[in-house]
């Protein structure tokens, strides 16, 4: 007999017991069909890879021999960084910088301003006459300086002008808006000097309160009233359409120029042009800048043309702004008395500060950073109020009981004045000398400072009173010194107060200290 070998689990015999074991067997199967394991590699750090990617950038660039043999001086403050910088600036010959250049007077950089952007007849023209706080419901001597300055400019130089725009809301117990009375007395010297204004469109403004208000309303009321009467009467200019093939549809653009005439006092003027360049970011003059745009609201219409019949379609227009300063002389600069030329001296002063202010209200806002120009000018106007006081005291001791009246003592007032920019001094000397930092609690404290100081300059040294009676319908009043040697002499002031600055500046050391300011009043 043969033997056979039966499978539990059937009746056919099997011949490979042992195949059929291993087959039944899910163990061994598994271990056979699994596949092996990936080793992970280990994950790096961020410090690994940097410095992996540092190696094989340094593998690649390889450093530079002058770089290497070159010495370069150890800085170890800001102060030894900025002496640095400008022996580097001296000695470059390429950029021209021989020398370390005088910064710019106000004046001359208004004047350099006017002359870059000169009026153009074809220009739609608006003046703004900037408006000065009424005395009792009379124009003030300063306030009709702008008004005929406008006037003298239209005779003298045929200035043509499109509107007139005049600002300035009731204050304190006067019963007449600022605005209404200059508009008033404007008229009244047109028709004495047979000045035709009859083509000239009126524009008043009895809310605004300061500048940015006065800019802000007159760019809406433009918009609103005027931009799209004057982009009517614009010629067209014909472009061809980009995606027009056959010339069937043509756009017609029409574009104006609008350019703001500003008007007031030399020392204003000044102000809103040092602000619209130092602070950019919170220039009174952004809104007619925010005016430069396409305006395609006006005329969307299809127009036939009768030649041949063919459509034009009709965009809209695009507005360009522009604006000059139109200057007039403060006054009260040289007075025939002398505690009102005192005054006027201290306040041509305080209005300095003004954009030193815009500036350090921004910095406390964190809309921008502090300036070192401004620390300058800071300092200077400050070693100016002293020897303006010093002077005072010891030429001219009688002068002080012409500076006392009831409810107001000029002395007083500007020693808290000289105070208040000692100790604004004092808080932001380590930024102005970028020796160190100053923190935003001091900040504060030298905004506060500053503002007390220039709203007493502003509020105890105006020496601005009511326009004699005698000198309605005059263009060249008793009260100022006009003409071309008077401009003289104001520019010639502001060039001295900042050539004086910079060389204090240059003479003394960047950490000398100021003197105490107890010491300097006394």
């Amino acid at each position: 007999l043969q033997c056979h070998s039966f499978c539990p689990f059937s009746l056919k015999p099997v011949k490979n017991r042992a195949l059929v074991l291993d087959a039944t067997s899910s163990r061994r199967l598994k271990e056979q069909n699994k596949r092996p394991k990936k080793q992970q590699k280990k994950r790096e750090n961020a410090k690994t890879r940097l410095a992996r990617a540092a190696a094989n950038a340094a593998a690649l660039y390889p450093k530079q021999p002058f770089l290497e043999t070159q010495q370069q001086p150890a800085l170890g403050s800001l102060q030894q960084l900025t002496h640095a910088i400008d022996a580097q600036l001296l000695q470059n010959k390429a950029n021209n910088f021989s020398r370390m250049m005088q910064p710019q007077d106000s004046m001359s950089s208004l004047l350099d301003f006017n002359t870059e952007h000169e009026n153009n007849p074809s220009y739609y023209t608006v003046a703004l006459v900037f408006g000065k706080a009424l005395q009792q419901d009379q124009v003030t001597a300063e306030y009709a300086a702008r008004i005929r300055a406008l006037v003298q400019y239209m005779m003298e130089e045929n200035l043509q002008v499109d509107a007139v725009c005049f600002c300035g809301p009731k204050t304190g117990d006067n019963h007449l808006a600022t605005a209404d009375a200059g508009y008033t007395f404007f008229r009244h010297l047109c028709a004495s000097h047979n000045v035709d204004v009859s083509a000239v469109n009126i524009i008043m403004d009895r809310t605004s309160k300061d500048e940015a208000a006065v800019l802000v309303h007159l760019a809406k009321h433009l918009q609103a009233y005027y931009i799209a009467d004057w982009l009517k009467e614009a010629a067209l200019k014909e472009t061809a359409a980009a995606n027009d093939k056959y010339s069937l549809a043509r756009n017609l653009w029409k574009k104006i120029q609008v350019h703001l005439e500003l008007i007031s006092t030399g020392y204003h003027l000044c102000n809103l042009n040092d602000i619209h360049h130092r602070s950019p970011g919170q220039s009174f003059l952004r809104p007619v800048e925010l005016m430069r745009r396409e305006y395609s609201s006006f005329a969307q219409h299809e127009v036939w043309d009768d030649d041949d019949d063919e459509i034009a379609e009709e965009r809209g227009g695009i507005v360009e702004t522009s604006w000059s300063y139109r200057y007039a002389t403060y006054p009260y600069l040289y007075a025939k008395e002398d505690a009102v030329a005192f005054m006027a001296r201290c306040y041509l002063l305080g209005q300095e500060l003004m954009p030193l202010f815009i500036n350090l209200k921004g910095v406390v806002q964190e809309k921008e950073f502090f300036q070192r120009d401004n620390y300058l000018v800071l300092a200077s106007i400050r070693r100016s109020l002293v020897s303006q006081m010093e002077e005072l005291y010891k030429t001219k001791p009688t002068l002080r009981n012409d500076l006392r009246t009831p409810g107001r003592d000029v002395n007083v007032a500007l020693e808290g004045v000289v105070l208040s920019l000692g100790r604004c001094i004092d808080l932001v000397r380590p930024a102005g000398l970028l020796v160190g930092s100053v923190s935003k609690t001091d900040y504060e404290r030298a905004l506060r400072s500053l503002e007390h100081a220039v709203s007493q300059i502003q509020s105890v040294c105006d020496p601005d009173e009511p326009l004699d009676p005698s000198e309605w319908g005059k263009l060249n009043g008793t009260s100022s010194i006009t003409g071309e040697m008077n401009e003289t002499v104001y520019e010639k002031q502001y060039t001295q107060l900042d050539a004086k600055a910079w060389e204090e500046y240059e003479t003394s050391s960047m950490d000398d200290d100021f003197i105490d300011n107890d010491e300097q009043i006394e």
